[in-house]
């Protein structure tokens, strides 16, 4: 398994499928499964393994078998896995699924040659279809229960893609039958004609071969290794590249999960190597001057639509860069070892003398920090340790690193720790050992066994986008069709996104004309800040209601608007963000923003692009793109009335939103300005406060006889009723900048 793994790495193989892996899985531990011997070695897995299961008695060698292996971003595309019905193990699929509907199942197929040996593959097949009373050969039963499977994917719409180890030349007659049955062809040999070479190393002809329909060899690749290239075997690897394309799986979704990115700004060292890189493109580009120009212009009030198309192109460049600069910050390696609390103590016992030696160089490096360290590490922590000579210090970090690389080698190091928590476990609740070792063991097997049974369910895939939604006919309105194609769920999603968030769209402001200048693209005009100012002619509304509301939004007396962020300010946002936190589709996230306030002329260009729209109101280009993510609210209903509907942001525009919001807050609240029985969003308030005011509120009622009504009220879709002008008034009336509104109500409304 270990030179499948480096094969694959090198290669960079997607898909691999295995013949003859010759073993009984039910016979063998959870623990030596090839899902658990391979957990950590990819970024993901997807596993499909298939033996003979109409023996029972069998040993844990049965020969025969197969299976496949799909990895890395192709394996979540991968559905649940299956076998042959029959129970024989002849062969195992995987189906992915691609965009537009479109499927490709890729089968592994091991077809048995002529044996007597009792144990053979041959003969246990035999023996199975003898007792179902079919007198029948094997070879050929698997080649007319494999074109029935076949034909009925094809109906289904799959694309098929078959790995056979035939035992008999993959250009037989009896196999081009077949394949001319099903409108297959042999990959290899349609690509380099029928010359060639043998697969097993005692054999004169291919008996290994790949099929698969005409249309996927377009653009194809193909051929044949040299025996050994991935493993010790007495046959050779046969390979094909196909176009992703044609199987609709070219496109890589935009946004990275944190556990993917190669930015991780728990690392100094990445992060260092991050901004290096790309300061020096920065520098070569002459950027931070570029950037300082344009932010003095937007300071002083000198803002033009030239000005703006080169900050468009100045943040598309800078983009760019910051992405190439990620790419070269690590390399993807996934640990091999299961936790211990030995692997971590080994850890912290590396990072303690870490911290020591950049305290003892002259760094910053809190007290409490080490201290914890070294109780983690089970280190008796001295004031004394920064002030020992620095070789001796460098002498402890490379023992350090000697004994965790020591634990990383132990394979059975979880058990020793189990056996360790047992001891302590009896000893402190005077409770036999083997007692609690059976309900350890027993917990352990429940949650591997748990783990199994959500990877057999398709719990676990977790990554898979919605296949259909359930939508309203338009023909008929009391009934409803599915759609599964892409352009038709996309096209459902946006209707219903559409009525969805324009339900107050017939609402008396905005049915006003536009040259009233209070549409949703209307805030800073002359009209909005007549209302703040409480000087607007309202003779034109007729709904009493709405007067009535304007009047309500003007500024109060005394509220002045709140000043831009300090440098300070915008640091301290960024070390609050968290990492994890997806964004839109530029590809720039969180982390981009957090690593860069390490190095200040990083910090300054990132600050000063979030500034500027701030100033000058702005809606930057790559704001006004985002990722509309449609969720079940209650899995397995695909109504797409009961979807939710999330938008991701862009980074820095989410984060000036934040500011924003944080700052309007509190100056709400140093001029007292928010409604005592408002509880949300506040500090030193909590909704569960509010329920007890409830509660006395009934009680004193109740004990004093007081006739009382209460109306709790949940507004139906009161944010999607939202309109953005009178939003924007409500801000502004509590001090929110103009300006820095205008850039994002501006954005919102463009969306």
């Amino acid at each position: 398994m270990a030179a499948l793994y480096e094969f694959m790495q090198e290669a960079q193989v997607d898909i691999a499928a295995l013949t003859e892996c010759n073993t009984a899985w039910n016979k063998l531990d959870y623990s030596e499964l090839p899902s658990q011997q391979t957990k950590y070695w990819w970024e993901n897995a997807h596993w499909s393994i298939s033996h003979n299961r109409q023996d029972p008695d069998s040993a844990p060698y049965q020969p025969g078998g197969t299976g496949i292996v799909v990895v890395n971003q192709l394996s979540h595309r991968a559905q649940r896995p299956g076998d042959d019905k029959a129970g024989l193990g002849r062969w195992c699929w995987a189906r992915l699924r691609g965009k537009d509907n479109k499927h490709l199942r890729v089968v592994s197929v091991y077809r048995p040659c002529p044996s007597n040996g009792p144990l053979s593959t041959y003969q246990q097949q035999v023996r199975y279809w003898s007792a179902q009373n079919n007198d029948c050969c094997p070879r050929d039963k698997l080649l007319a229960d494999l074109k029935e499977a076949i034909a009925m994917w094809q109906a289904e719409g799959d694309q098929v893609l078959i790995l056979a180890d035939m035992n008999e030349d993959v250009n037989a007659p009896m196999i081009r039958q077949f394949c001319d049955e099903l409108h297959l062809v042999e990959a290899i040999s349609t690509l380099h004609g029928p010359a060639q070479k043998p697969t097993h190393q005692r054999g004169r002809r291919a008996i290994d071969g790949i099929y698969m329909s005409r249309s996927l060899l377009h653009g194809a690749r193909g051929g044949f290794l040299q025996f050994g290239d991935v493993m010790g075997s007495d046959h050779r690897a046969v390979w094909v590249d196909i176009s992703a394309d044609i199987v609709g799986m070219k496109h890589q979704d935009p946004i990275t999960s944190p556990a993917r990115r190669r930015l991780k700004c728990q690392d100094p060292r990445i992060i260092q190597k991050y901004n290096q890189e790309l300061l020096k493109v920065v520098m070569a580009e002459g950027w931070e001057q570029r950037m300082s120009t344009l932010f003095e212009a937007a300071a002083n009030n000198k803002w033009s639509a030239g000005l703006l198309t080169e900050y468009n192109a100045l943040d598309q460049e800078f983009t760019k860069a910051k992405l190439a600069a990620e790419l070269g910050c690590r390399k993807f390696k996934a640990g091999r070892q299961p936790w211990t609390p030995a692997l971590t103590q080994a850890i912290q016992r590396i990072l303690y003398w870490k911290g020591v030696a950049k305290r003892a160089q002259g760094g910053q490096i809190s007290t409490t920090v080490l201290k914890r360290r070294a109780i983690k590490g089970q280190l008796q922590f001295s004031c004394e340790h920064w002030a020992l000579p620095r070789n001796y210090i460098q002498q402890r970090i490379s023992s350090a690193y000697d004994d965790y690389l020591l634990i990383k080698k132990q394979k059975h190091r979880r058990e020793t720790w189990l056996t360790q928590l047992v001891e302590a476990m009896a000893t402190a609740k005077n409770i036999p050992k083997l007692r609690l070792w059976k309900q350890i063991k027993l917990t352990e097997t429940a949650r591997n066994q748990a783990s199994q049974v959500k990877r057999a369910t398709g719990q676990t895939q977790v990554h898979s986008g919605l296949s259909q939604v359930s939508t309203p006919d338009t023909n008929n309105p009391n009934s409803r069709i599915m759609v599964y194609d892409k352009d038709n769920i996309e096209k459902a999603c946006l209707t219903e996104a559409h009525h969805r968030f324009t339900q107050a769209a017939d609402t008396p402001i905005l049915r006003l004309s536009r040259h009233t200048g209070l549409d949703n693209l209307g805030t800073g005009s002359p009209a909005f800040t007549q209302i703040l100012d409480g000087t607007f002619d309202m003779s034109a509304i007729q709904d009493p209601y709405t007067v009535q509301l304007l009047t309500h939004l003007g500024r109060p007396p005394g509220i002045k608007e709140i000043e831009l962020r300090t440098k300070a300010e915008y640091r301290a946002g960024w070390k609050k963000a968290k990492e994890q936190t997806s964004s839109s589709p530029s590809g720039v996230h969180f982390g981009h923003y957090i690593a860069s306030i390490e190095e200040m002329v990083l910090e300054k260009i990132n600050r000063l692009m979030a500034t500027i729209p701030l100033l000058t109101g702005i809606s930057p280009a790559r704001w006004r793109r985002t990722l509309n993510v449609m969720l079940e609210k209650m899995a397995g209903n695909c109504s797409v009335e009961k979807l939710r509907i999330i938008m991701l942001f862009e980074a820095d525009f989410n984060n000036n939103n934040k500011w924003l919001g944080r700052a309007i807050m509190a100056n709400a609240e140093r001029q007292q300005l928010l409604a005592p029985e408002q509880y949300g969003s506040r500090k030193g308030k909590a909704a569960g406060v509010q329920c007890l005011n409830k509660r006395l509120f009934y009680d004193y009622i109740r004990a004093m006889h007081i006739p009382a009504a209460l109306c709790s009220n949940d507004a139906k879709s009161c944010y999607d009723r939202i309109v953005l002008i009178i939003a924007a008034l409500c801000l502004c009336c509590l001090g929110a900048p103009i300006k820095a509104t205008e850039s994002m109500i501006s954005t919102l409304a463009q969306l």
